[in-house]
């Protein structure tokens, strides 16, 4: 087995002393596709508490079962009819109480009236015989429930940068909430389901081991097996984005020079076949210096306005790797919005392997066919590339490996930022009405990532 981890630091050595740096992408004209009725994308987010009742995610005009609109969609799932006019968030949590006490674990719901397309709770054994996603004594007024109840900052944030009305990268993309105590558990629903393009998760088991020093003794990696929900979602043809964690100790947003793990030891944030996220920072849109690394892509990871928790149209802050990747997801889903409506493909998550239908003379679709994996050779070809400054970079000694000093700074930053002025230009590649920039200046650093990450987890299916 150890011959197999040899090559690693070796790669990682050679990768971050590469020399080039690449230019920004042009910037283009907005992509003036319309928005036609029957075009949809489908993000599932993985969490277990959102406030679905925000007004980000308001969409009145939706009252029928998805079903009727969705292909694919089944048509066994039951409305979940909420006081949505409610004059606030607790008004609206004690009205709705008696409907949120008979939710069934397992059982699709859609939410007429909002962006939830689908909504599934998937509960561990104790909240199956209580119905409470927690305990406390003395026990409050109203019983705790499930999805709304809880750590609902983290959901709500997630959702609302990937596909809020106001604050998602992806405003015209459908939501699906997994409310999952076990995200592996979620993860895996999500990858059995046909209709769901796109599949966020801002969560992963804890690295714990300093990219320094894991790099310095290969064999000390823990983890032996990829996510089975990620590679059942990739071989099903999804998109599945993962944050690469923000830190040995998960405090990066706050506690700035922690330091990095090594993302290539994930079961999650580490095989091929999984966009990884890193974080980016707010103004300059330089990498942050405590995300884990290596990474493909970075997104705002600091300063992000999103949906507040705990109101109906109020705003909060969200940071960190969790506000990064699904940032990410909503411009690759709000690309392939625009791509299925040009094209008047009315199709939902990937067909025979594609996700997406149509003629077009030039481009990843001039074979009528897009993969995941052409979809996201893609959406990194267009990222923004921000010329490294290593003064941003806190000055830790421990980093002496983790923190790169060639201009290149490809660890830190992969092919660069992913946000919302990147949606037209991924469109129009698309589309085949622009070409897809070749970045040679990352070609090699991709192929030995791509090359180390499969020899730790298998090949991309």
């Amino acid at each position: 087995m150890k011959r197999h981890w040899q090559p690693l630091r070796r790669c990682l050595e050679l990768a971050l002393a590469a020399a080039g740096i690449g230019s920004a992408t042009p910037a283009g004209a907005h992509s003036s596709a319309a928005a036609m009725a029957h075009a949809h994308v489908v993000i599932a987010i993985v969490e277990n508490a959102v406030n679905v009742y925000h007004h980000d995610f308001a969409e009145p005009r939706r009252t029928q079962s998805p079903a009727t609109w969705i292909p694919g969609y089944p048509k066994s799932a039951q409305p979940l009819r909420l006081r949505l006019a409610a004059a606030s968030f607790a008004a609206a949590r004690h009205a709705d109480d008696p409907v949120w006490a008979k939710l069934r674990a397992g059982q699709l719901y859609y939410l007429p009236g909002t962006k939830f397309a689908g909504l599934v709770w998937l509960p561990s054994p104790l909240d199956r015989q209580t119905s409470e996603v927690d305990t406390s004594i003395p026990p409050p007024t109203d019983p705790q429930r499930p999805v709304i109840d809880g750590y609902t900052y983290h959901g709500t944030g997630v959702a609302s940068v990937a596909a809020g009305n106001t604050y998602g990268t992806c405003p015209d993309c459908d939501l699906v909430i997994v409310a999952a105590d076990n995200p592996e558990q979620g993860l895996e629903w999500a990858a059995r389901q046909p209709w769901i393009d796109i599949i966020s998760n801002s969560w992963g088991g804890p690295l714990g081991v300093p990219a320094q020093v894991f790099a310095s003794d290969p064999m000390l990696a823990a983890s032996t097996t990829a996510s089975a929900g990620s590679l059942a979602a990739a071989r099903a043809g999804k998109v599945v984005v993962f944050g690469s964690g923000n830190g040995v100790t998960d405090l990066g947003p706050t506690t700035h020079g922690t330091q990095h793990s090594l993302t290539w030891d994930s079961p999650y944030a580490g095989p091929p076949w999984v966009l990884t996220v890193g974080a980016a920072k707010a103004v300059t849109h330089q990498p942050t210096d405590w995300h884990n690394i290596p990474v493909d892509v970075i997104a705002q990871g600091e300063d992000r306005p999103a949906a507040d928790s705990g109101s109906l149209t109020g705003t909060e802050v969200f940071i960190g790797t969790s506000c990064a990747a699904p940032i990410a997801a909503g411009v690759v889903g709000e690309a392939l919005y625009r791509a299925r409506s040009a094209l008047a493909d009315n199709q939902v998550g990937p067909r025979s392997g594609s996700l997406l239908a149509g003629h077009v003379a030039h481009g990843p679709v001039a074979d009528g066919r897009l993969t995941a994996a052409e979809l996201l050779a893609a959406t990194k070809a267009v990222a923004v590339w921000h010329s490294f400054d290593p003064s941003t970079v806190a000055s830790d000694p421990t980093q002496a490996f983790a923190t790169p000093t060639t201009p290149a700074a490809f660890a830190y930053e992969g092919f660069g930022v992913l946000d919302r002025d990147v949606v037209a230009p991924l469109t129009r590649v698309l589309l085949g009405q622009s070409p897809q920039p070749a970045r040679p200046e990352m070609a090699q650093w991709a192929a030995i990532a791509d090359q180390v990450r499969a020899t730790r987890w298998g090949t991309a299916p």
